[in-house]
């Protein structure tokens, strides 16, 4: 699923853990109290970003809320690398 954000802070989509912050810091992985996996994708191609236009706000085991804050992105760095910002993928394991 993709969604155009309003906003550049990102928040967790429900109550659980941080499994894995990538270290390009584009991307975070969370797993939900039910056992759902969730893996955020900020932006499209932000990899070859190397981790430049990222906040994260969170750490590999941290527990969460849902709207917790747990990262920001910069959308004029993405803007300025060309590449594209409109999206934030968000992929679900039940």
């Amino acid at each position: 699923m993709a969604i155009e954000p309003s906003s550049n802070e990102v928040v967790s989509p429900i109550d659980g853990e941080i499994v894995d912050v990538f270290k390009t810091k584009h991307a975070i992985s969370l797993k939900a109290n039910n056992g759902a996996e969730i893996l955020i994708h900020m932006g499209l191609e932000t990899v070859e970003l190397d981790g430049e236009g990222f906040e994260v706000k969170v750490s590999n085991g941290d527990k969460v809320e849902k709207g917790d804050p747990i990262a920001v992105f910069h959308t004029d760095i993405i803007a300025g690398e060309k590449l594209p910002n409109s999206y934030t993928n968000y992929s679900v394991k039940w």
